[in-house]
């Protein structure tokens, strides 16, 4: 599991926070039956990927005071990808009477739902291993591609939601954790926002439940 949490804490206060500390996973789906298809399900190793995701998540806060909440993307392989990591979750927390970890209800997020386009771009021929880099350089291409900027604005959105929560709750409450379930156009989108940088140059492409 790559985890990458974001921490927000009051900028005025330097040595003790005053606001509640949130984490932030941020991950793709887990792998999928077609990726031609947008609306394809997760396949068998998908399904495990997400079981796995959970069980590494409960080894992980096991012995922290955490609330976790779950958000998803939409789209079919990513929210049934969230039902999944919150169906395990659920269930490790309850058979192992772990009273310090609460689930709260997952919901959907019209903001974690990304481009939608790179099934139709590997249908027109671009390889799988260069549809991301096909978007984020030539998303004019395809009038069906959400801008790269708008899928960062969509993120930028739910992290600045993330931060205001955090300085509106009292700092010695559980930390939160949230936990997003999206899509690998979203991770590269904000990356190469960042950096400038491509999928290869990054080191590329984002894993499934990375």
């Amino acid at each position: 599991m790559n985890k990458n949490p974001e921490q927000f804490t009051n900028p005025e206060s330097h040595e003790q926070p005053s606001a509640r500390q949130i984490e932030i996973i941020m991950v793709r789906h887990g792998q999928q039956e077609s990726y031609e298809d947008p609306d394809s399900k997760l396949s068998h190793e998908g399904e495990k990927q997400a079981e796995e995701f959970s069980l590494a998540i409960i080894d992980e806060y096991r012995n922290d005071n955490v609330i976790i909440k779950i958000k998803k993307s939409t789209e079919v392989r990513a929210s049934q990808t969230a039902d999944i990591i919150t169906a395990t979750l659920a269930s490790k927390i309850e058979n192992d009477g772990i009273e310090n970890i609460k689930l709260l209800k997952t919901r959907p997020s019209k903001h974690l739902k990304t481009t939608g386009a790179l099934g139709e771009m590997m249908k027109a021929g671009v390889p799988s291993d260069k549809v991301v880099d096909e978007w984020l350089y030539n998303y004019e291409k395809y009038p069906e591609a959400k801008e790269p900027k708008d899928v960062v604005g969509q993120l930028n959105s739910v992290i600045s939601s993330a931060q205001k929560l955090s300085e509106r709750l009292p700092s010695d409450e559980p930390k939160i954790l949230f936990i997003w379930v999206t899509h690998e156009t979203a991770h590269s989108a904000l990356l190469n926002s960042i950096t400038g940088k491509n999928t290869e140059e990054l080191g590329g492409s984002i894993g499934h439940l990375e």
